[in-house]
């Protein structure tokens, strides 16, 4: 889930890595309820912009999602950040 500042207009939910706290009303050390639809809003290739992903559409967010669904939308793609040894190491 991504965090969106308090006050910040919350962009569409494209894919489901798009997904924000906002988006399903989850209150400061609340619950995840899904007693509410969510869907996504389609979108092409465009520059500098998110493409909805194919695979995204086999998994929807509502009252009978099951535990499957539920794992593919809550996962994130790993991230990896590379720092050369030296700048690591005290001049």
């Amino acid at each position: 889930m991504q965090d969106v500042p308090p006050g910040a207009p919350n962009p569409a939910l494209v894919n489901w890595n798009d997904l924000a706290w906002v988006d399903i009303g989850v209150p400061p050390g609340g619950l995840v309820q899904l007693n509410q639809s969510l869907t996504l809003v389609p979108q092409g290739p465009n520059p500098g912009g998110d493409v909805t992903d194919l695979a995204d559409a086999q998994a929807q967010w509502n009252p009978s999602t099951d535990a499957a669904e539920l794992a593919y939308i809550l996962y994130r793609v790993p991230v990896l950040v590379a720092v050369h040894a030296s700048r690591m190491l005290p001049s």
